[in-house]
């Protein structure tokens, strides 16, 4: 078991990788790895054209990465600013690599990526599904539920939400509750096998989901994601004409019905239509009960999560949340 809990995580290249060096044990792969109420982040001051740029141009590339790990567990953490520059500014990457050749059992499978608060970033999480440069496994059994994603794009660069490459398997995303302002999921290479994106919420923006040489939507489903389940997610500004059937498609996020989109509160309020409107009998994107039993306290906690009053208190964080 390897694990990290309750650290605060800075670095110019990658704040945490494994993987990234060929093992000199044949079929090593890292395994039952638990990353646990971190904050990931990088300082301004090494960001070029930032009033707080100290002159030192740092290779930024992101903050956490995978491309050699098996059975992992990343719950309860903060992940913070990040940027275009030796990358593209994708803040999480599950990037399978073989990075030196000689290690072509090298997998990226069995990840829960859960009630974490991703924010400050150009982009959100890239996956890739085999290596494109050496012989590697195929990245497969990746769930992402519960998040928050903040402020991603924008002046940042980017505004990527989602990126599949390379042909994925069985991954899941859902409950995700994202603020972005591009492409929800962009999609490349080799079709994506037992996809699945339900009971997110996001603006759809100009092109939703979409990929290299599609249309948005049904033509991309199609080529990339064949017999993909997506079903029950609000994607604001988007035509339904579009899309699979049961899906929602208020005009502007303003219609979702946030506590106070402005103020960065992202739960719905009683009144939302989406609220309880998911299969499963909880609300589209996010349930902040869970997400917020997950966090640490800190200061940086998504206001969602700071009590407006002394009678509004924070979920206890003795529960473990689930693993899956």
């Amino acid at each position: 078991m390897e694990w990290a809990r309750n650290n605060y995580l800075e670095g110019a290249g990658e704040n945490v990788m494994f993987g990234g060096t060929d093992p000199s044990i044949a079929n090593l792969v890292p395994s039952d790895i638990e990353i646990r109420h971190n904050r990931f982040s990088k300082p301004l001051s090494w960001k070029i054209g930032d009033p707080t740029y100290a002159g030192t141009p740092w290779a930024v590339k992101n903050l956490f990465e995978l491309k050699n790990a098996r059975r992992v567990l990343v719950d309860g953490n903060l992940f913070e600013y990040n940027w275009p520059h030796a990358q593209s500014g994708f803040a999480i990457l599950l990037t399978v690599r073989n990075q030196d050749g000689s290690a072509p059992w090298s997998a990226v499978e069995d990840v829960t990526f859960s009630n974490n608060v991703v924010r400050h970033t150009a982009s959100g999480i890239n996956i890739l599904g085999k290596d494109d440069n050496r012989p590697s496994q195929q990245t497969k059994r990746i769930l992402i539920r519960n998040n928050l994603f903040e402020d991603i794009g924008g002046s940042w660069g980017g505004g990527r939400l989602f990126q599949l490459l390379c042909g994925t398997a069985d991954i899941v995303i859902e409950h995700n509750t994202a603020l972005q302002t591009e492409n929800v999921i962009m999609a490349e290479g080799a079709p994506h096998t037992d996809f699945v994106y339900r009971y997110n919420l996001t603006p759809h923006n100009a092109y939703g989901i979409t990929g290299t040489g599609t249309g948005v939507g049904i033509q991309t489903l199609q080529k990339y994601f064949p017999s993909a389940s997506v079903t029950h997610n609000v994607i604001a500004g988007g035509h339904a004409a579009d899309y699979p059937p049961g899906n929602f498609f208020p005009a502007s996020l303003d219609e979702v019905s946030f506590v106070d989109r402005a103020g960065g509160h992202y739960r719905l309020r009683e009144s939302s239509p989406y609220r309880r409107a998911g299969k499963d009998g909880k609300d589209i994107g996010v349930d902040f009960a869970a997400l917020c039993a997950a966090m640490p306290d800190t200061a940086s906690l998504p206001r969602a999560c700071v009590p407006s009053s002394p009678s509004d208190k924070r979920p206890s964080h003795n529960a473990r949340p689930p693993d899956s």
